[in-house]
Protein backbone atom coordinates (compact mmCIF):
# COMPACT_ATOMS: atom_id res chain seq x y z
CA UNK A 1 0.00 0.00 0.00
CA UNK A 2 1.50 3.30 -0.65
CA UNK A 3 1.38 6.75 0.74
CA UNK A 4 -0.91 8.32 -2.50
CA UNK A 5 -3.23 5.42 -1.75
CA UNK A 6 -2.97 6.15 2.00
CA UNK A 7 -3.97 9.70 1.76
CA UNK A 8 -6.82 8.80 -0.84
CA UNK A 9 -8.25 6.28 1.74
CA UNK A 10 -7.92 8.59 4.71
CA UNK A 11 -10.13 11.25 2.50
CA UNK A 12 -12.45 9.23 1.39
CA UNK A 13 -12.72 7.83 5.05
CA UNK A 14 -13.29 11.47 7.07
CA UNK A 15 -16.91 12.74 7.66
CA UNK A 16 -15.71 15.78 5.88
CA UNK A 17 -15.85 14.11 2.53
CA UNK A 18 -19.36 12.00 3.39
CA UNK A 19 -20.82 15.29 3.93
CA UNK A 20 -19.44 16.40 0.78
CA UNK A 21 -20.26 13.54 -1.13
CA UNK A 22 -24.28 13.58 0.19
CA UNK A 23 -24.25 17.82 -1.22
CA UNK A 24 -23.24 16.13 -4.86
CA UNK A 25 -26.01 13.75 -4.29
CA UNK A 26 -28.51 16.03 -3.27
CA UNK A 27 -27.85 18.47 -6.50
CA UNK A 28 -26.73 16.22 -9.12
CA UNK A 29 -29.00 13.33 -8.61
CA UNK A 30 -29.86 13.11 -12.11
CA UNK A 31 -26.05 12.93 -13.57
CA UNK A 32 -23.61 9.97 -13.38
CA UNK A 33 -21.42 11.94 -10.74
CA UNK A 34 -17.64 10.49 -11.66
CA UNK A 35 -15.90 13.84 -12.35
CA UNK A 36 -17.58 15.67 -9.42
CA UNK A 37 -16.61 13.01 -6.79
CA UNK A 38 -13.13 13.76 -9.04
CA UNK A 39 -12.79 16.52 -7.73
CA UNK A 40 -13.80 16.69 -4.49
CA UNK A 41 -11.11 14.30 -3.73
CA UNK A 42 -8.91 16.45 -5.77
CA UNK A 43 -10.31 19.95 -3.91
CA UNK A 44 -9.61 17.83 -0.43
CA UNK A 45 -6.20 16.70 -1.27
CA UNK A 46 -4.82 20.04 -2.00
CA UNK A 47 -6.20 21.72 0.91
CA UNK A 48 -4.61 18.62 3.33
CA UNK A 49 -1.20 17.85 1.23
CA UNK A 50 -0.65 21.29 -0.15
CA UNK A 51 2.72 21.54 1.46
CA UNK A 52 4.58 19.11 -0.35
CA UNK A 53 2.09 17.14 -2.42
CA UNK A 54 -0.18 18.30 -5.16
CA UNK A 55 -3.30 16.85 -6.95
CA UNK A 56 -4.08 17.85 -10.72
CA UNK A 57 -7.31 16.28 -13.09
CA UNK A 58 -7.03 15.76 -16.92
CA UNK A 59 -3.58 15.55 -16.59
CA UNK A 60 -0.76 14.74 -18.14
CA UNK A 61 -1.41 14.60 -21.57
CA UNK A 62 1.21 12.10 -22.32
CA UNK A 63 3.12 9.81 -20.42
CA UNK A 64 5.84 6.66 -20.71
CA UNK A 65 4.91 3.48 -20.24
CA UNK A 66 6.85 0.43 -19.46
CA UNK A 67 7.81 -0.74 -22.77
CA UNK A 68 9.26 2.62 -23.35
CA UNK A 69 6.19 3.67 -25.73
CA UNK A 70 4.49 7.54 -25.65
CA UNK A 71 0.97 7.52 -23.63
CA UNK A 72 -1.13 9.70 -25.41
CA UNK A 73 -4.68 10.79 -23.33
CA UNK A 74 -5.61 12.08 -20.03
CA UNK A 75 -5.11 11.06 -16.86
CA UNK A 76 -8.07 11.16 -14.75
CA UNK A 77 -6.26 12.62 -11.63
CA UNK A 78 -2.36 12.71 -11.19
CA UNK A 79 -0.59 13.34 -7.23
CA UNK A 80 2.53 14.75 -7.80
CA UNK A 81 5.07 15.34 -4.22
CA UNK A 82 7.41 18.28 -4.43
CA UNK A 83 10.81 17.82 -6.16
CA UNK A 84 9.90 14.35 -7.22
CA UNK A 85 7.47 15.64 -10.46
CA UNK A 86 9.21 12.34 -12.57
CA UNK A 87 7.29 9.67 -10.56
CA UNK A 88 3.70 10.80 -10.32
CA UNK A 89 0.92 8.62 -8.97
CA UNK A 90 -2.13 8.10 -11.82
CA UNK A 91 -5.66 7.35 -10.99
CA UNK A 92 -7.94 6.56 -13.30
CA UNK A 93 -11.63 6.88 -11.51
CA UNK A 94 -14.56 4.80 -13.43
CA UNK A 95 -18.50 5.02 -12.48
CA UNK A 96 -20.40 1.66 -12.29
CA UNK A 97 -24.19 1.13 -10.87
CA UNK A 98 -25.12 -2.12 -9.94
CA UNK A 99 -25.87 -3.67 -13.51
CA UNK A 100 -22.60 -2.78 -14.32
CA UNK A 101 -21.10 -5.32 -12.12
CA UNK A 102 -23.18 -7.75 -13.27
CA UNK A 103 -22.16 -7.09 -16.49
CA UNK A 104 -19.01 -7.44 -16.09
CA UNK A 105 -17.42 -4.11 -17.97
CA UNK A 106 -13.91 -5.90 -17.85
CA UNK A 107 -12.99 -3.85 -20.74
CA UNK A 108 -12.98 -0.91 -17.99
CA UNK A 109 -10.44 -2.70 -16.10
CA UNK A 110 -8.51 -3.90 -19.20
CA UNK A 111 -8.44 -0.20 -20.86
CA UNK A 112 -7.68 1.77 -17.75
CA UNK A 113 -5.47 -0.47 -15.39
CA UNK A 114 -3.75 -2.70 -17.90
CA UNK A 115 -3.53 -0.50 -20.97
CA UNK A 116 -3.08 3.10 -19.70
CA UNK A 117 -0.84 1.52 -16.82
CA UNK A 118 -2.04 3.97 -14.16
CA UNK A 119 -1.26 3.01 -10.39
CA UNK A 120 -4.56 3.25 -9.24
CA UNK A 121 -7.88 2.49 -10.30
CA UNK A 122 -11.15 3.31 -8.27
CA UNK A 123 -14.25 1.76 -9.18
CA UNK A 124 -17.35 3.82 -7.40
CA UNK A 125 -20.36 2.13 -7.26
CA UNK A 126 -23.34 3.93 -6.64
CA UNK A 127 -26.70 2.36 -5.71
CA UNK A 128 -30.24 3.56 -4.65
CA UNK A 129 -31.30 1.95 -1.62
CA UNK A 130 -34.39 3.75 -1.36
CA UNK A 131 -36.22 2.72 -4.74
CA UNK A 132 -39.25 4.28 -3.80
CA UNK A 133 -37.86 7.48 -2.89
CA UNK A 134 -35.86 8.09 -5.93
CA UNK A 135 -38.90 7.47 -8.54
CA UNK A 136 -40.77 10.07 -6.13
CA UNK A 137 -38.59 12.41 -6.74
CA UNK A 138 -37.85 12.33 -10.31
CA UNK A 139 -41.62 12.20 -11.03
CA UNK A 140 -41.79 15.57 -8.91
CA UNK A 141 -39.34 16.93 -10.65
CA UNK A 142 -39.82 15.47 -13.77
CA UNK A 143 -36.62 13.94 -14.40
CA UNK A 144 -36.42 11.43 -17.60
CA UNK A 145 -32.53 10.26 -17.29
CA UNK A 146 -34.03 7.19 -15.28
CA UNK A 147 -30.83 5.65 -13.64
CA UNK A 148 -32.90 3.45 -12.40
CA UNK A 149 -32.42 1.44 -15.40
CA UNK A 150 -29.13 0.72 -14.42
CA UNK A 151 -29.37 -1.03 -11.17
CA UNK A 152 -30.13 -4.40 -10.48
CA UNK A 153 -34.19 -4.98 -9.51
CA UNK A 154 -35.31 -6.24 -6.95
CA UNK A 155 -38.19 -9.53 -7.56
CA UNK A 156 -39.70 -12.05 -5.78
CA UNK A 157 -38.02 -15.05 -7.05
CA UNK A 158 -34.04 -13.47 -6.59
CA UNK A 159 -33.41 -10.83 -4.13
CA UNK A 160 -30.82 -8.41 -4.71
CA UNK A 161 -28.28 -8.71 -2.28
CA UNK A 162 -27.42 -6.15 0.37
CA UNK A 163 -25.40 -3.39 -0.58
CA UNK A 164 -21.31 -3.78 -0.51
CA UNK A 165 -21.94 -7.37 0.43
CA UNK A 166 -19.27 -9.72 -0.51
CA UNK A 167 -21.96 -11.47 -3.11
CA UNK A 168 -22.85 -8.72 -5.09
CA UNK A 169 -19.23 -7.87 -5.99
CA UNK A 170 -17.58 -11.01 -6.36
CA UNK A 171 -17.27 -10.65 -10.01
CA UNK A 172 -15.71 -7.19 -9.22
CA UNK A 173 -13.04 -8.49 -7.01
CA UNK A 174 -12.64 -11.86 -9.52
CA UNK A 175 -11.44 -9.60 -12.50
CA UNK A 176 -9.58 -7.35 -9.89
CA UNK A 177 -7.78 -11.10 -8.57
CA UNK A 178 -7.52 -11.90 -12.22
CA UNK A 179 -5.14 -8.69 -12.50
CA UNK A 180 -3.46 -9.23 -9.59
CA UNK A 181 -1.97 -12.73 -10.31
CA UNK A 182 -1.08 -11.63 -13.88
CA UNK A 183 2.67 -12.57 -13.57
CA UNK A 184 4.07 -9.79 -16.18
CA UNK A 185 5.59 -7.27 -13.95
CA UNK A 186 4.09 -3.99 -15.43
CA UNK A 187 0.38 -5.24 -14.62
CA UNK A 188 0.93 -7.35 -11.05
CA UNK A 189 -1.75 -5.22 -8.69
CA UNK A 190 -3.86 -5.82 -5.44
CA UNK A 191 -6.76 -4.58 -4.63
CA UNK A 192 -7.59 -3.15 -1.38
CA UNK A 193 -10.81 -3.07 1.11
CA UNK A 194 -13.68 -0.96 -0.08
CA UNK A 195 -15.09 1.82 1.41
CA UNK A 196 -18.69 1.96 1.64
CA UNK A 197 -20.46 5.63 2.34
CA UNK A 198 -24.38 6.14 2.89
CA UNK A 199 -25.70 9.32 2.29
CA UNK A 200 -29.34 10.32 3.05
CA UNK A 201 -30.26 13.20 0.49
CA UNK A 202 -31.90 13.48 -1.28
CA UNK A 203 -32.71 9.41 -0.80
CA UNK A 204 -30.70 7.44 0.81
CA UNK A 205 -28.13 5.77 -1.31
CA UNK A 206 -24.56 4.14 -0.95
CA UNK A 207 -21.26 4.50 -2.62
CA UNK A 208 -18.89 2.01 -2.88
CA UNK A 209 -15.36 2.59 -3.10
CA UNK A 210 -13.40 -0.53 -4.86
CA UNK A 211 -9.37 0.01 -5.35
CA UNK A 212 -7.14 -1.85 -7.51
CA UNK A 213 -3.72 -0.63 -7.06
CA UNK A 214 -0.55 -1.53 -9.08
CA UNK A 215 2.58 -3.47 -7.21
CA UNK A 216 5.84 -1.25 -7.70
Amino acid sequence: MSTYFKQIQEILESNDFRDRLEKVNDNFPNLKQEHLIRDVILTMYNQKYSLDYRAFSEHPRKWKLSSGEEKKGRVDLALYKYKDIENLYKIEIKFFFTKDIKNGRKSSIEKNYVKKECDLLIIIVQEFLDVKAKEEYDKRWDIDTDLLQYQIKDDSKKKQKTAGSDDKFEILEKQFKKVEDYVEGAHVGQHHNKIQIEVQLPYKTCYTFCFLERKK
